[in-house]
């Protein structure tokens, strides 16, 4: 890799794009960035990453910077919905997740999911997301139980969710 095209970035970021192949580089399911068993706990770098993971043509992640690719272990889901943003009511309610890879995206309700203790969506261009903890205790807070069944009230509506351990 050429020294003056990552010769800016943090030295995190520049870690990861620079370890050999031998070298694990993985974002867990929780979202961190580890290579070698360290969590990376630059939030630049951590930023830096996020918006440079792509799928590539084999069905696994890779990060690119500039013409630089490696190959990354990807835990559980490439995207994290960082954030739960609230806006009007009822059926004009909308919810705007800000997301790992620094965009933002409206929430499609009929896409959550709940699985292994934690909630999902799958976001517009298909790709899926998992809820960061704080997030997902936003969207929970609106849970009601009847019969036996869970359901979200959310953006106008109300929609069962299951658990689908």
């Amino acid at each position: 890799m050429a020294v003056e095209e990552i010769k800016h970035l943090p030295d995190e970021a520049k870690e990861a794009l620079t370890a050999p192949e031998s070298d694990e580089v993985r974002l867990d399911g929780e979202g961190r960035w580890i290579i070698n068993g360290r969590v990376l706990t630059d939030p630049q770098s951590v930023a830096i990453l996020n918006r440079a993971l792509r799928a590539d043509d084999s069905g696994g992640y890779i990060i690119t910077h500039g013409p630089h690719s490696r190959a990354v272990r990807v835990e559980d889901t490439p995207i994290f919905v960082e954030e739960a943003l609230f806006n009007g009511f009822g059926h004009f309610e909308t919810v705007t997740l800000s997301l790992s890879n620094g965009t933002t995206e409206l929430l499609d309700i009929n896409t959550l999911q709940f699985k292994h203790r934690a909630l999902y969506c799958r976001l517009a261009g298909g790709w899926p997301a998992k809820f960061k903890r704080r997030p997902m205790y936003q969207i929970l807070d609106r849970l009601e139980e009847s019969d036996g069944f869970f359901y979200l009230r959310l953006c106008g509506s109300v929609i069962q969710i299951t658990n689908e351990d």
